[in-house]
């Protein structure tokens, strides 16, 4: 664990004394875990000397001892998270389900739509580039994990990470599986893998308050214009072979990912969507003049 956290903390320089000289109170809250080494390595690397002494001081050593010190270390981090919106972007991420490998301009472009990427106007940032630095806070600090494919770069979260992230998100950001869901008004973002009629009824209930929106089975062409303030809709593998019409009315729209849906065609009423920002489709090659997906 010392290993882990000096790198994460350091990047293997020196050491401070005055970190050496607290070495065993540290890790007693480490617990062996190589987790709470990296999470708390990585709080510490994104502070000043200053900000991280007095976070050993008055946060850390006075944390309770017990079985769930990795919980609090994991939420300390968080409550070190340089801003508000770095902070809510971390908790949006709850929205896709444990071990799920988040694509990087997926999760980038999701952030984008929902208004979590505010550019600095003094050195007019992209708002692509502020996703960039979020997301390396967010690795330096361990509350996101990298997976790297020749093609493409994912991001994964540990289960207690996921856990953090849950807690933090609710009631805001909910995953329903059976329509259980406590109060309907506060819900914002919204994922539901349940039987047609379960997403109907809560579809129903939670229409005004939805800004993001995964659904994996159909929704119906007169649903779609319940949604008035919908930012994002995500129907990936949804099984669709059309896209209503009336997905036109969704004024607000900024993300729509179609791919992987079985929609082949688009309506010309898409094309009222003036806010839209990414749209998300599957495209077709032909070899021996048949197409391939």
């Amino acid at each position: 664990c010392w290993s882990i956290l000096k790198e994460k903390a350091f990047s293997g320089g020196e050491v401070p004394e005055e970190f050496n000289l607290i070495r065993q109170q540290i890790l007693k809250w480490c617990n062996g875990l190589p987790l709470a080494a990296s999470v708390l390595g990585g709080l510490l690397r994104i502070k000043r000397k200053e900000e991280w002494l007095s976070i050993v001081e008055n946060r850390l050593l006075n944390l309770k001892e017990g079985d769930n010190s990795v919980e609090q270390i994991l939420k300390l981090s968080f409550d070190n998270l340089p801003s508000a919106l770095i902070r809510k972007c971390f908790g949006y991420c709850s929205i896709f389900a444990k071990d799920s490998e988040i694509e990087r301009d997926l999760l980038i472009e999701l952030w984008m739509a929902e208004g979590f990427l505010e550019p600095v106007l003094c050195n007019q940032s992209l708002m692509e580039d502020v996703g960039d630095q979020y997301i390396r806070v967010l690795l330096h600090s361990s509350l996101l994990e990298e997976v790297k494919y020749n093609w493409k770069t994912c991001y994964k979260m540990h289960d207690l990470v996921h856990d953090l992230a849950e807690s933090i998100s609710k009631p805001e950001c909910v995953k329903s599986e059976n329509g259980g869901i406590d109060n309907y008004n506060q819900v914002r973002y919204l994922a539901i893998n349940s039987s047609d009629g379960i997403t109907r009824k809560i579809l129903n209930d939670t229409s005004a308050s939805v800004r993001t929106l995964f659904v994996t089975r159909s929704i119906s062409g007169d649903m779609l214009p319940k949604f008035k303030n919908l930012h994002v809709l995500n129907l990936h593998g949804a099984g669709l072979k059309e896209l209503p019409p009336s997905i036109g009315k969704l004024k607000h729209l900024r993300f729509l990912d179609l791919s992987n849906s079985g929609i082949k065609t688009l309506p010309e009423s898409l094309c009222k969507l003036y806010t839209l920002q990414t749209l998300r489709i599957d495209c077709l090659r032909y070899q021996d003049g048949f197409p391939v997906q």
